[in-house]
C-alpha cells in the first residue's frame, strides 16, 4: 500500500464536508482526478465542492461533473469544511495566489493526493507517490481502500486523468500498474474508443 494511503481514507470516512481543490492552468490529471474523487465521495454520502482558479479545459469539460467545478469567489460568507484536499496540487502554491491558505483556515483539516516527486507535503496528512505517473493511479487505490466500487462514470474521469499525463499511455512513466488499472477502467464500462476521442482527436472550437 502507498503511503499515506490509509491515512487519507480515514481522513475522508470522518469528514463529512469536504473541499476538492484543482491545481491552477488545470489538466486533464488534476480535473480527472478531482472529479473521479466527487463522484466517489458523493456516493459515500458526502457533501462535495470541487474547486479552480481557472477555467476546466475543453479536453475534459465534457467529463461527468465538470459543470460542478467552481472558483473561490463562490464561496459563501463563513462556508466551511471538514477536509480540504488538493488533488495533483504539487506545492500549496499551485493552487493560486492565497488559495490554499485561505481554504485551509475555512477547513478543520488538511490532505492531498499527489504524484510530484517534488512536493514537500504541505498538508497534514501526504498521499504522494512521486513514482506514479498520474494523481489518477494514485486515486484508484485509495478508492479501492474505501471499498468504493468502480462504475462508468468514475471510470471515465480516472481514464481521462491517467491518459492524458502519460501522453496516452506513450510517456516513460508508464508502469505495468498503469495497465492493469486501464484494464480495470474497461471492465467498469468505460467507452475507449470515445473517450479516445474527446481527449485526443477532437479540436477546441
Amino acid at each position: 500500500m502507498r503511503e499515506g494511503i490509509a491515512e487519507a481514507a480515514e481522513a475522508l470516512r470522518r469528514a463529512h464536508s469536504v473541499a476538492i481543490c484543482c491545481h491552477l492552468n488545470p489538466d486533464g490529471d488534476t480535473i480527472g482526478t478531482a472529479l473521479a474523487l466527487r463522484l466517489a465521495l458523493l456516493g459515500m454520502d458526502k457533501a462535495v465542492r470541487v474547486f479552480c482558479v481557472d477555467k476546466v479545459p475543453e479536453q475534459v469539460a465534457t467529463l461527468p461533473g465538470a459543470g460542478e467545478i467552481c472558483g473561490y469567489e463562490s464561496l459563501r460568507a463563513g462556508e466551511s469544511f471538514d477536509l480540504l484536499f488538493p488533488v495533483d496540487v504539487s506545492d500549496a502554491s499551485r493552487m493560486g495566489p492565497g488559495a490554499f491558505e485561505a481554504m485551509a483556515a475555512r477547513s478543520a483539516a488538511t490532505c492531498q493526493l499527489d504524484h510530484h516527486e517534488t512536493n514537500p507535503g504541505y498538508c497534514q496528512v501526504n498521499c504522494v507517490d512521486g513514482h506514479a505517473p498520474a494523481a489518477g493511479i494514485v486515486l484508484r487505490e485509495l478508492l479501492a481502500v474505501l471499498g468504493v466500487p468502480l462504475n462508468r462514470e468514475i471510470a471515465e474521469c480516472l481514464y481521462a486523468a491517467i491518459a492524458t499525463d502519460t501522453g496516452n499511455f506513450s510517456f516513460n512513466n508508464v508502469t505495468p500498474e498503469t495497465f492493469r488499472v486501464a484494464a480495470e477502467l474497461l471492465e467498469a464500462g468505460l467507452p475507449l474508443a470515445d473517450m479516445n476521442r474527446r481527449l485526443f482527436s477532437l479540436q477546441p472550437e
